[in-house]
């Protein structure tokens, strides 16, 4: 919404915010995407409040074995239950708002090396 006498001409992310951080350190950061686009936000009085929690880039090269895998996941998915989840909740709109995506851990050794918690699940 803007007031009277404010300037009309505004980028997406001056007018429109996205949450980053957990509740005790909360910042709204610039937004992007739009209702029908790739990086998906839909925005409430200048909120965004949802959208594609998801993306991702990949590319096989039939040069390589292995393909190349970047994407996001962003809207504060985590786990509640998580020993994690206030460190990993929205931690990723930050590269939301940036338009930046971030390499997929995909061997068992990136993995590890990035490897916060383990839970045994019983059955």
């Amino acid at each position: 919404m803007r007031l009277k006498g404010q300037s009309l001409n505004v980028t997406w992310g001056e007018a429109n915010k996205i949450i980053y951080g957990h509740l005790e350190n909360v910042q709204l950061i610039p937004a992007n995407g739009c209702h029908d686009c790739f990086r998906n936000s839909y925005n409430i009085l200048g909120l965004s409040l949802g959208g594609d929690s998801w993306v991702a880039v990949i590319e096989w090269d039939q040069d390589s074995p292995r393909a190349r895998a970047q994407g996001l996941l962003g809207y504060g998915n985590s786990s509640p239950l998580s020993h994690s989840s206030k460190k990993h909740v929205r931690d990723q709109n930050k590269l939301f708002s940036e338009k930046k995506l971030r390499d997929f851990w995909r061997t068992l050794e990136e993995i590890n090396a990035h490897l916060e918690e383990h839970v045994e699940l019983v059955v």
